[in-house]
């Protein structure tokens, strides 16, 4: 019976290898497809396959940060801020956290610039006192 398992856990232990690189390949064509799509301007497509991919691995981070450049490409700033807040709280990598940050801090200026650019006309600039007239 010993011998049957010890045949089996290497017979075995060759196949889990053989699934696994099958696996990893398909999952690296997946990035590299989302890569490509993102460099051709493809962002509906692209987004796609990289919620897909999110969807079905959680943790991925490489993919998570595709996904929020995507929404940024595509002009989604609410989607974009959404999934960077995702990577920023799933995220263990300094990198990954730092990049989150940024791109949250960004996001957030273009929207106050939004703002101060549709409120320049119904305001009168003089009056608040955090405006600095140049």
């Amino acid at each position: 019976m010993c011998s049957h398992w010890s045949s089996f856990a290497r017979h075995g232990g060759r196949f889990l290898l053989v699934v696994l690189s099958f696996c990893r390949a398909g999952y690296a064509s997946d990035m590299d497809k989302a890569k490509a799509l993102l460099d051709q301007n493809k962002y509906s497509e692209a987004i796609d396959l990289l919620v897909k991919e999110t969807d079905e691995n959680p943790a991925h981070e490489a993919a998570r940060v595709l996904l929020a450049e995507a929404y940024e490409k595509a002009d989604m700033p609410d989607k974009a801020a959404a999934a960077w807040r995702d990577l920023a709280a799933l995220s263990r990598n300094d990198a990954n956290l730092r990049k989150a940050r940024r791109a949250l801090s960004r996001l957030r200026r273009q929207e106050l610039d939004k703002q101060d650019v549709a409120d320049a006309g119904k305001t009168d600039a003089s009056k608040d006192p955090f405006k600095i007239p140049m």
